[in-house]
């Protein structure tokens, strides 16, 4: 960490950066005490060395941490002690403000990027002992957990995800794969419809038709998409449960001095991501004035050339997973896999829901049908 240097992120769009990724998970090895606070401030530092020597203060890159522990830190003062991360040992309380400060700082001032970072706590065997030897109902120890580890807590906007406490590792696994597992889809709208209402229809290869309209509105500093009415049942995306107006995306404001851009995170069809693949649009406008819908010829699907997300996945690997290091080694001579294993399992698997070039195939692969491959 106290190098100048450090080495790139693995490259997804790369096999050798996907290789390289998995090799570092499965490399890793179990050990003694849980030393959560420490790695969530490497965590932190990471991704504010990356923000600036990689994506180059980019504003539009996303980044993510994700957390898998299974429970409490009981080493992380005195690691950090001694690999000269602090100068004086702190208390538990003091480490867990400084975390805070450390994933507030990763961004920099005057920021604008999106930066989450989700916690997830397995309650296995200590956490399940710990319940049972202070007398606590599931949600009484749940509730206290989640206060424990509220520190992990972070958002640069809007409001911080929430401490997710599962008792099976499956569970987690699928909470972080339905995270990854979502549509974004952006989309632009001239400036010059100020006061304008807009409908947009989006039409897949499944035949799956989403439409909605909004009206564009002109603030000082940025427009926005207010009063949005679904026009589709059972569609959804982050937002459209609500009364909030949807803020163009800022950062594309400099780049663009004739469109506004807006996003729609977590596009849902029925409950489920909605498949772009195939995707249909069209785009028309109305006016107060003659109540005339008009449909903008001119309209070009936003095409992303780049891929502007970081994640890291901060894994406990303490033996205490599999309640101690002589129930681990059991659980290895048996031939059954270890809590660690599974752990390995889930980030690998996020990995393959992260390929961007094995998704693009099964996309396409997906949307094409006999009459297409015959051409």
């Amino acid at each position: 960490m106290n190098l100048k240097h450090q080495d790139a992120p693995c490259d997804l769009t790369r096999k050798t950066g996907k290789d390289s990724l998995i090799y570092e998970i499965e490399s890793l090895q179990p050990g003694n005490n849980t030393t959560t606070y420490y790695a969530m401030e490497l965590a932190a530092k990471r991704i504010k060395y990356v923000r600036k020597h990689y994506a180059h203060n980019s504003p539009a890159t996303k980044y993510y941490i994700f957390l898998l522990t299974d429970g409490l830190d009981n080493a992380s003062p005195q690691v950090a002690k001694e690999e000269k991360m602090c100068l004086f040992e702190r208390t538990p309380e003091q480490y867990q403000n400084r975390v805070q400060r450390k994933l507030k700082s990763a961004m920099g001032l005057f920021h604008k990027n999106l930066f989450e970072v989700y916690p997830y706590v397995y309650k296995g065997h200590d956490l399940q002992k710990a319940q049972a030897d202070n007398t606590k109902t599931k949600e009484e120890f749940d509730n206290y957990l989640k206060s424990e580890m509220s520190c992990f807590r972070y958002a640069s906007h809007g409001e911080a995800p929430e401490v997710i406490v599962k008792e099976d590792l499956d569970d987690i696994a699928a909470a972080l794969t339905e995270k990854f597992e979502q549509t974004t889809y952006t989309f632009r709208v001239p400036r010059s419809y100020a006061g304008k209402t807009i409908r947009m229809t989006l039409n897949n290869s499944q035949n799956q038709e989403i439409k909605f309209t909004a009206k564009v509105k002109k603030s000082l500093f940025t427009y926005t998409l207010t009063d949005i009415e679904l026009l589709t049942p059972g569609v959804s995306f982050v937002g459209s449960k609500n009364t909030k107006p949807l803020k163009a995306d800022k950062s594309r404001i400099k780049e663009d001095k004739v469109n506004a851009f807006f996003v729609l995170e977590d596009l849902r069809y029925g409950g489920y991501k909605y498949d772009l693949t195939g995707l249909k649009f069209t785009q028309e406008y109305n006016d107060a004035k003659h109540g005339i819908w008009q449909t903008n010829t001119e309209y070009v699907e936003v095409k992303e050339n780049s891929i502007d997300t970081y994640f890291l996945v901060v894994i406990d690997g303490s033996y205490s997973l599999d309640g101690g290091q002589e129930l681990y080694e059991k659980t290895i001579k048996s031939k059954k896999p270890t809590h660690l294993a599974r752990e390995k399992k889930i980030a690998t698997d996020m990995i393959d829901v992260l390929d961007v070039n094995k998704q693009s195939k099964k996309a396409a692969k997906k949307g094409t049908s006999p009459k297409t491959k015959k051409k």
